[in-house]
């Protein structure tokens, strides 16, 4: 798995992360067959695997870990009205 980061999103996470939170990616099913990857600071649970993304901390569940193999990188930006975390993905 080899994930990173955009410039917007480093810096959105300096913002935003602390010692003992970091980002969470959850998978969210929408619909009857398709998924998102959702971003959200979090704080580590006992099954949490934590993994690095360019020096930045980022929880995982197994659910997730088939997932990831598909993602290229990490950005922060405009979605609409609102700016989030998005998944680039292969």
């Amino acid at each position: 798995m080899s994930i990173a980061l955009t410039q917007a999103a480093k810096d959105q996470l300096d913002k935003i992360l602390s010692d003992d939170r970091y980002m969470r990616i959850a998978l969210n099913k929408t619909g009857c067959c398709n998924f998102t990857l959702d971003f959200y600071v979090d704080r580590k649970k006992s099954k949490d695997e934590l993994i690095d993304v360019d020096g930045y901390g980022f929880l995982i569940s197994e659910l997730e870990k088939p997932i990831l193999d598909s993602v290229v990188k990490i950005d922060y930006g405009r979605k609409g009205m609102f700016k989030d975390f998005r998944a680039v993905m292969r």
